[in-house]
This record gives structure tokens, C-alpha cells and sequence, in this order.
């Protein structure tokens, strides 16, 4: 059973990269699960969804700022041939076992760090920044699902942008630093935080990678 009010925290002696079930378990008990303390309608596809979970203790950057974290779906590099797919498949057997039916539909890689030096809201906000990256990919039609194949019924994953330049849920949950000038930013600030203030100012690598 998940304690809600205790939260992951990196262990002392984690190697470069460690796969944390912990974290995993105690992200869709607090954001997944609809009687979670952190629960939106936003995040209730992801029951759906297999998430792995990493703690990275290398500093890492992109486009000159520290990341804190990440979200990526689990596919093989664009254009990944040869050796280049099979290292991608060995560190993926090495962090979530030798079948690939086993691999996860997303993979959050959260910054040692960062964990340590967040507050409580702060380390929630950035949580649930990652969370709200993974979606249900759609059309015009509305949500995707496999038509084939062992998925076959399930949604079709993707990693999604922004609603702006945060996500409208991290707002109406945690606030947000003043001047977003979108309608749903001003009107999820008007209401207030729902959770609890939070410094959202940490580096997401899955942001800086879509940024021109």
C-alpha cells in the first residue's frame, strides 16, 4: 500500500542510472489512480499506459540549462539501424527486463539533484509536468487506437507538448510565477492553486528538445 505522504526520494548509493518501482508505483497511486490525493481527469488515460521510471544522477543539459527531468515514449531512435538499435535495445533490456512486450509506453527520467533540492510542491509540480507529457495520441477524429496487432484496442501514445507554456493542470494544482498571458493560464491562476505553491522553474529536457 502506497503512504501518500511519504515521498520517493533518491537511495544514497544510486548508480548513474536506476530504474525506481518505487517511484513508478507511488506516481499512479498519487496522479494516475482516480482516488489518488493528486488525481485529474487529465491523467486517467495513463491507466492504460506501462510507465518506467528513472532516477539519472549525471548532470545533464540541453540548450545550455541543467535538465531535471524527462518523459519519452519508448521507440528506437528515428532512423536507429544496427548497432545504434541495439544498444537502444540493450539499455532498455538492462532497465526493464529481456521482453519487449514487458517494456514500458513511457519512460520519466527525473535528475537526482533535482529531487533532493525540491520541496515537496515543487517536486509534485515537476512530477506531474512529466505526467502531463504523456497523452493519448489523437486526430480528427478524436483518440487514437491500435487497429492491429497485440495492441490491438489500445491508444496509440505519444509525448505532447505544452497546453501553452506550462501545462494548464500544474497551474490549477500548483501555481504558477506571474505573466502567462494565455486565457486557460489566467483564469487557473485566478482560482488559485489547488494544491500548494510551487517553484516550476525546473529545466524539463522534454521541453527543450521541441524548442526551435
Amino acid at each position: 500500500m502506497v503512504d501518500y505522504l511519504w515521498r520517493p526520494m533518491p537511495p544514497e548509493n544510486a548508480a548513474d542510472f536506476m530504474r525506481s518501482p518505487v517511484l513508478e508505483e507511488w506516481l499512479r497511486a498519487s496522479f494516475i489512480d482516480p482516488r489518488g490525493p493528486l488525481f485529474s481527469e487529465r491523467h486517467a488515460i495513463l491507466d492504460q499506459a506501462s510507465i518506467g521510471v528513472l532516477w539519472a544522477r549525471p548532470e545533464a543539459k540541453s540548450k545550455g540549462r541543467i535538465l531535471a527531468g524527462t518523459a519519452q515514449i519508448m521507440r528506437p531512435p528515428l532512423g536507429a539501424f544496427g548497432w545504434e538499435r541495439n544498444i537502444w535495445e540493450w539499455s532498455m533490456a538492462k532497465f526493464f527486463g529481456d521482453d519487449p512486450e514487458e517494456w514500458p509506453d513511457f519512460r520519466l527520467t527525473f535528475w537526482v539533484e533535482a529531487a533532493l533540492a525540491a520541496d515537496d510542491a515543487s517536486w509534485c509540480a515537476l512530477a506531474k509536468h512529466e505526467l502531463c507529457h504523456c497523452a493519448q495520441k489523437e486526430n480528427d477524429y478524436g483518440p487514437m487506437f491500435h487497429k492491429a496487432g497485440p495492441k490491438k484496442g489500445l491508444p496509440v501514445w505519444e509525448v505532447c507538448g505544452h497546453d501553452i507554456e506550462q501545462f494548464n493542470d500544474v497551474v490549477e494544482d500548483f501555481g504558477i510565477d506571474a505573466t502567462m498571458g494565455a486565457r486557460g493560464f489566467i483564469e487557473a491562476s485566478k482560482r488559485g492553486p489547488r494544491i500548494a505553491q510551487a517553484k516550476v522553474a525546473l529545466a524539463c529536457g522534454t521541453c527543450l528538445a521541441k524548442a526551435t
